[in-house]
Formats: structure tokens, C-alpha cells, sequence
């Protein structure tokens, strides 16, 4: 009896050092430990673009091109192949696999949220953390063996490191509980931190190898407490706030049914028109976004056969990391002065300008869709992610923004029929691909006019609720 109360006792003593924190960090501080995780951690699939270079010069899936005539895209033809570089030498299957590569790992990403998400809500935030930094340095591992007979490491490893960066990305959005007022800040900086993490290829490669370990103990130390979370959601409601009318309404939807939303269990939360909108706006966003983003070589190819555009892929990981950076303070502003109806508003021009451009065949032209798609990257995850928490609460946040990325990544697997469909069916030509997605960013213009919508009968609603009326024609009743 004694022995069994002796291994309990130190069992709690254990718990209670693991959580305990001997000082109090400053919210910037957290936020910026977190931001150097997710710079680190998330590059790897977002700078796609430099890694699929690195791997087209060292001949990786280039077994899959058969005889000559596969050697080059569809649109190269007769002397052209003659002064085509050998570091493009890229034939449609190699091309589809590298794309595959790529959209597999996005969409795991997504996929694997919403499981990631309900285990941080049940184990908290500290565990994320650990659990990151091993499926990452495991998916170095993985990445470093390549291709060994039937065994695809790169694909396999790849994946690993997608599901390492959202590990260590998702905990990182509680942060924007510890300052209220200061939301939208706090997130723009976590999320163009995940943009900019594209970057990273240009000077931390050896790093990638070494930062797992550390982050394992870091991040046991440096979390912020769980049960702080959902404390924050009722300071979101008090706080005297004088822009109160730019705030997005849905935190007084206790004025439109009995119980608040975020109090409503995690089915009813999916099943709420809020959720349902807002996945369908991440769907076309994310489907847009990515098509782009692993099909941004043969793109440029069909504009200019034969040119050796393997700097300028490059030179694309830096203009989304610089601009990342830098947007990150307009992105807060426009979130925390503006207000989220703006930001809806300005996410869906943003990508409709990004698919009117890629409908002009000029090489240049790309330069200004890699800075329009770098702020909308930034923008969209920040104002979506403010808004969730302002609707949804911090309870079942995890749970909720994991769902999310799940449905947004089953949509994202079309990428891989388009792709397909534009290289093989096509002749590598991706107008008619970006002229659908094109219709569908003009569609995206209703979710913020359905948001500005549910303002203006909130807004009506909060002024009946503060006169002690009840405005029973402000929304149908349930």
C-alpha cells in the first residue's frame, strides 16, 4: 500500500513540474519563439517551389521518363529541344509525380488537422508541441533514405514534414487569447510567419536537421497554460472595445438562439451556418492557392519553352517570404481597425486579380502573382482564424479550425485531376484551369456579403438586446 501511494506521489510531483512555468513570459515573447518554430518548421512545403528545383537537378522520378520524346513538356518540339537546359529537363511524368509530391503533402496537412486538432484539445498544447518536433525530425529521416525499390521515402517523408509543421503551427493560433486586443497582430504575425517559413530553403537547410531536438524541451516549458483559453473567450465579450461596430457580430449570437455558439457541442457547431460558410470560402481559397503553387513551373514553362527558369522558381521562395514579413502589420491593422467584413471583402478581390492575371500569358506577369498571393495567404488564414475564434471560442478550437483543414484538403485532392488534365489532355496549357477557378473566386464574394449581412442584423439585434427588447423579425426563427 505504502509502495503504491509512494508511485502515485511521485507520478503527481512529475505532472506538477512538467506544468509548472516559474516565471510568466510575455505574450510578444511566446509569439516570438513560436514564429521561429513555424519559420523553421513549415518551409519545407511551402517553398516547394526552390525543393522541386533541387530535385529535378538531381534526376529525382526522372526514371519515369521512358524514351526521348518524354524528356521534355508537350509545348517543346523540334529545335527547341535542342537548346532546352538540362536542369528543365522535366517530361510530364516526372512533372505530375514532383506535383503529386506536393499536393499529396498539402492536403495531408488539411486531412490530418482535424485529428491533430481534437488531440490538442484533449491533451493540450505542450503535447503538440513534443509531438511535432518527432513526426519532423522523423520526416527527415524518411526524406534522406529517397527512393529505395518500391519504397518512396521523398513522398513518404515529405508527408512527415507536413504533418510536423501543422503540429507546431495549430497550438501556436491559442496565442491569440492572451491579448484580445491585439488579436488580429498576434495572429498576422503567426501566419506570415508561415508564409514567409517559404524562404527558408535559401539559408537554413542544415538547420532543418538539428532544430527538432530543441523544441522538444522549449516547447514543454514555454506553452501557455490550457485552461487560460477559454477563460479569454468572456474578455472577448466584455472588452470595451470602440470599434465594436467593425467587429465581426457572431460572439453575440446568444441574442439569436438560446445557446451561444460556442457553447453548442462540436456537432452542432458543423452543422451551424457559420461553419458550413466558412469551409465552403476555405475550399475554393485553398484549391486556388494550391493549384498555383504546385503548378507554377509548368505554368511558366508553356509561356516560355526552353528557358531556364529555375532561378526565378527560386526567386519566388524569397518574394513570398519578404513579403510575408511585411505584410504582416497590414494584415493585423486592416483585422483589428478594419474589421473582418473588410478582410473578407479584400480576400476575395485579392484572388480574383491572381486568377485574372494568370489568364495573361507574360512571363512577368507571375511576379505580381507571387506578391498578390503572398498577402492573400497571409490575410485569408489571419482574418479566418480571428474569426473562429471570436465565433467558435477556444474550447473546441483545435477540434473546429482541424475540420476545416480536413474538408479544405479533400476538396484540394482535385488539384491532381487538374494538373493531370492541363499537361497531358491540354498540351501543358492552364488557361482554361485558371479560367474555372477564375469563376469561382468571383463566387467567393458572396461569403463576405454574407458576413456584412449577419452584421447589420446583429448590430440591430445588439441594439434591441442593450434596450431591453427582443427583435423578433432580426432573424428567422429557429
Amino acid at each position: 500500500m505504502n509502495r503504491a501511494s509512494s508511485v502515485l506521489s511521485r507520478y503527481f510531483e512529475a505532472k506538477l513540474a512538467l506544468n509548472y512555468v516559474p516565471f510568466k513570459i510575455p505574450v510578444i515573447s511566446l509569439v516570438t519563439i513560436y514564429a521561429l518554430c513555424i519559420f523553421c518548421m513549415t518551409g519545407i512545403i511551402f517553398g516547394f517551389p526552390s525543393l522541386r528545383a533541387v530535385l529535378v537537378d538531381h534526376s529525382v522520378y526522372h526514371h519515369l521518363c521512358n524514351d526521348l520524346s518524354d524528356q521534355f513538356p508537350p509545348n517543346v518540339t523540334g529545335d527547341e529541344q535542342i537548346d532546352y537546359q538540362p536542369s528543365e529537363q522535366v517530361c510530364p511524368a516526372q512533372s505530375l509525380r514532383l506535383n503529386t509530391m506536393f499536393i499529396t503533402a498539402s492536403s495531408t496537412i488539411n486531412f490530418l488537422s482535424f485529428f491533430l486538432g481534437m488531440f490538442q484539445d484533449w491533451k493540450g498544447v505542450r503535447w503538440m508541441g513534443a509531438l511535432s518536433s518527432i513526426i519532423f525530425g522523423s520526416g527527415c529521416v524518411l526524406f534522406a533514405l529517397g527512393l529505395r525499390g518500391v519504397f518512396d521515402g521523398f513522398i513518404i517523408g515529405y508527408n512527415f514534414f507536413a504533418i510536423g509543421g501543422i503540429s507546431i503551427y495549430l497550438p501556436s493560433l491559442t496565442l491569440g487569447a492572451k491579448d484580445p486586443a491585439r488579436q488580429g497582430f498576434l495572429v498576422s504575425i503567426l501566419s506570415c510567419s508561415f508564409d514567409a517559413s517559404s524562404v527558408v530553403f535559401w539559408f537554413m537547410a542544415q538547420a532543418y536537421f538539428a532544430f527538432p531536438q530543441a523544441l522538444i524541451i522549449s516547447l514543454l516549458r514555454l506553452d501557455p497554460e490550457d485552461d487560460e483559453l477559454e477563460n479569454q473567450t468572456m474578455k472577448l465579450k466584455d472588452e470595451p472595445k470602440k470599434d465594436l461596430e467593425n467587429k465581426i457580430p457572431f460572439e453575440d449570437t446568444l441574442l439569436r438562439t438560446e445557446i451561444p455558439l460556442n457553447e453548442r457541442t462540436l456537432i452542432r457547431q458543423y452543422l451551424s451556418y457559420e461553419f458550413i460558410l466558412t469551409a465552403t470560402m476555405l475550399c475554393i481559397f485553398m484549391t486556388a492557392m494550391n493549384f498555383y503553387i504546385g503548378s507554377t513551373t509548368e505554368q511558366l514553362l508553356y509561356i516560355s519553352p526552353g528557358e531556364n527558369l529555375s532561378d526565378m522558381v527560386s526567386y519566388f521562395s524569397v518574394i513570398m517570404g519578404l513579403f510575408a514579413v511585411l505584410s504582416a502589420p497590414v494584415v493585423g491593422y486592416i483585422i483589428d481597425e478594419l474589421g473582418l467584413v473588410v478582410a473578407f471583402f479584400i480576400n476575395s478581390s485579392l484572388l480574383t486579380i491572381q486568377q485574372v492575371l494568370l489568364l495573361i500569358p507574360i512571363l512577368w506577369i507571375h511576379w505580381i502573382v507571387m506578391v498578390v498571393l503572398t498577402v492573400l495567404r497571409a490575410l485569408l488564414f489571419s482574418s479566418t482564424i480571428s474569426f473562429l475564434m471570436q465565433t467558435f471560442g477556444f474550447q473546441k478550437f483545435g477540434s473546429v479550425f482541424g475540420m476545416l483543414m480536413m474538408l479544405s484538403g479533400i476538396v484540394n485532392l482535385i488539384c491532381i485531376p487538374l494538373t493531370n488534365i492541363s499537361i497531358n489532355k491540354l498540351g501543358g496549357n492552364f488557361f482554361w484551369m485558371n479560367a474555372l477557378l477564375f469563376v469561382f473566386a468571383c463566387l467567393s464574394f458572396l461569403y463576405p456579403i454574407w458576413v456584412w449581412r449577419e452584421k447589420r442584423i446583429s448590430t440591430r439585434a445588439i441594439q434591441y438586446h442593450r434596450n431591453g427588447k427582443i427583435c423578433t423579425k432580426c432573424w428567422p426563427q429557429e
